[in-house]
């Protein structure tokens, strides 16, 4: 029941016309700027009771010591130049193999039962 998790996935909530001026190919290429990009390390909500039992924490107040120490991590994010470099190279297009009208591949749908296993002799 979790907003984007049905059986459309992120298309219903793309498909609603409060995202209907955003083109998503382009702003996941990261061709166009995102209207809104989060801090990573502030917190949003201003209760504990808006993201439920994700955190007990209350008042959670970030300052310049914190941002020094998140700063030293590793984030996982890839730099926008490399992903441009390889959307343009296309050097994992073979990894990009979809179903009819842009599905999952069979083998990536979750509903169908995979193959039983082959018997050797």
């Amino acid at each position: 029941q979790r907003l984007g998790c049905g059986a459309d996935g992120a298309a219903e909530v793309k498909r609603h016309p409060f995202f209907g001026t955003i083109n998503f190919k382009r702003l996941e290429a990261g061709i166009m700027t995102p209207s809104f990009v989060p801090d990573p390390r502030a917190v949003y909500c201003k209760d504990v009771l808006d993201i439920e039992q994700f955190s007990t924490v209350k008042g959670v107040n970030l300052d310049q010591t914190d941002s020094d120490f998140y700063a030293k991590f590793a984030t996982g994010s890839v730099p926008i130049p490399w992903q441009n470099e390889m959307i343009e190279t296309e050097c994992f297009k073979d990894l990009n193999v979809f179903g009819p009208s842009g599905t999952r591949s069979p083998d990536l749908d979750w509903r169908q039962l995979p193959e039983p296993p082959k018997r050797s002799l």
